[in-house]
């Protein structure tokens, strides 16, 4: 009834998630966020969140970064990662975190907001050729500026690319 009479939708009513109580990958406080469950990365393929505000998209990508150890719901004495992996034996994740570990794995993630590069002034009269050729650590420029098809626009400085452009820029950029 409140929730029709209540001006500015003030009050929302949410679907909380039930029966997950055993699935609890992560949990910030007693009576805060907890998240369930984790997506699962697999190798040649590429892994993308997207959702609302507050439904733990940066949490599950801290995690799966290795930037963050799961509590499993324990906030107040987390577990080790032995303990962690354990929670994920049998599942794609164990497989996931084991490498993670062991290989020293590292996990780069895009940012969000692109236009905000632009506006960067270090970067924003960067010459995109030059900026992606001075990062290329795993020498992936020339496939990065084939798969991206960014030929036309390499000799362009970065604040005069399109949002497109700057996109399959940032793309290139964490690729290489």
């Amino acid at each position: 009834m409140c929730i029709k009479r209540c001006p500015f939708q003030a009050i929302k009513i949410i679907n909380l998630p039930k029966g997950l109580e055993k699935q609890v990958t992560h949990r910030y406080g007693a009576n805060s966020f907890k998240l369930h469950r984790l997506p699962t990365p697999r190798v040649g393929q590429v892994l993308g969140l997207v959702g609302t505000n507050g439904i733990g998209k940066s949490t599950a990508l801290r995690i799966l970064s290795g930037n963050m150890r799961p509590n499993l719901g324990n906030f107040a004495e987390p577990p080790e990662w032995k303990e962690v992996l354990k929670h994920f034996r049998g599942n794609e994740l164990q497989t996931f975190f084991t490498r993670m570990l062991e290989e020293n794995m590292k996990a780069l993630i895009k940012i969000q907001y692109v236009d905000s590069v632009a506006k960067q002034k270090n970067v924003n009269q960067a010459i995109v050729g030059r900026r992606l050729r001075s990062l290329d650590k795993k020498d992936m420029f020339d496939e990065a500026v084939r798969i991206l098809d960014l030929s036309k626009v390499l000799e362009r400085q970065v604040g005069q690319l399109s949002g497109g452009e700057l996109q399959r820029f940032i793309i290139g950029l964490t690729c290489v």
